[in-house]
């Protein structure tokens, strides 16, 4: 099998990223159901913050030790966000447990119910041009860093590697299952951020792929530690302006068969890894990579099966077809 070239995996994987992000909801009549389990971040300073997706809405929350609460909306994905400030939420009780997606249901009806006639505020979405930041002078050295950090996790590439050689499933074929590895970073896209900007708020106007991502399962609360721990926030919010730099980093698995000496392939599973990097050419801040969406093909269990005995099974029947 030739090997395959990094152009190819890349749009192998965007066309699986592509399928993977479309939104899926899954609400029985009259019942809100809402992305995520654990979903909340504790601040330092006691600040507890989190992000809920409800109906193809981004809903963003910071409750502060004071009893009151930030809230944010956005139409999920669209890069306008609507800002509100509670001074009293009743059901902010002490022991309001708020990784309780009931709990957290109950304070998003009560702020879309008193839900002021106007927005005390509203944030747009302040993208940046990619190519200016593909030339631009980079303190963190930041593509290095993620090829680092990709190399720690699934090592290096390879291609052709004999993972079984199997002789005695259907005697007098000789079946080999290969496999192989290819990593891609690439710049995605940037995004301003304002001094006092809450991070909830931040990260519902995002926009595109990426804000579907943040939605599929809630990867919210990820999110949230990364930024704060990017820039060392003790808080809720950014404390000065600036851009945040977005990277694509993906690693493709490809497990394969080959009959007989004929390279095939005669079957193939498949895992696609996407991550996003987050960085920031304007100062020197703790890159991160964040896991948003693990896909396979054609699922979980067939991928894993590390007696590939699905694979040798149905490359048989292809070459033998």
């Amino acid at each position: 099998m030739k090997r395959m070239t990094r152009r190819l995996l890349a749009m192998l994987l965007a066309a699986l990223m592509m399928v993977s992000a479309l939104p899926v909801y899954a609400a029985g009549e009259g019942t809100t159901v809402l992305y995520g389990e654990s979903d909340v971040f504790v601040c330092q300073d006691g600040t507890i913050t989190w992000i809920d997706f409800v109906d193809g809405m981004t809903y963003g929350f910071s409750a502060y030790t004071d009893d009151s609460l930030f809230f944010c909306s956005s139409e999920t994905s669209s890069g306008i966000v609507q800002e509100y400030t509670f001074l009293q939420v009743p059901q902010l009780t002490t022991d309001a447990d708020l990784n309780s997606p009931e709990v957290r249901n109950s304070i998003l009806s009560y702020c879309l119910e008193n839900l002021p006639s106007h927005p005390e505020n509203t944030m747009i979405a302040n993208t940046q041009s990619i190519s200016s930041y593909a030339t631009t002078s980079d303190p963190n050295n930041t593509y290095s860093v993620l090829e680092g950090k990709m190399r720690q996790l699934y090592g290096s590439s390879y291609s052709n590697r004999v993972l079984k050689t199997d002789t005695t499933t259907y005697p007098g074929n000789t079946i080999v299952v290969k496999g192989m590895l290819d990593t891609v970073i690439s710049l995605n896209t940037t995004y301003g951020y304002q001094g006092k900007q809450k991070i909830a708020s931040f990260l519902a106007s995002l926009q595109g792929p990426i804000g579907e991502l943040l939605m599929k399962g809630n990867n919210s609360r990820q999110m949230i530690t990364a930024i704060c721990n990017m820039y060392n926030l003790p808080s809720d919010e950014f404390v000065s302006s600036g851009t945040m730099v977005f990277y694509d980093c993906s690693a493709y698995f490809n497990h394969y068969t080959s009959v007989n000496g004929k390279a095939g392939p005669y079957s193939q599973a498949t895992r696609a890894d996407y991550r996003l990097g987050l960085s920031d050419h304007g100062r020197s801040v703790a890159i991160q990579l964040v896991l948003l969406d693990t896909i396979y093909s054609p699922n979980q269990s067939y991928y894993q099966d590390t007696s590939y005995s699905g694979l040798i099974r149905d490359g048989y029947w292809s070459y033998t077809h």
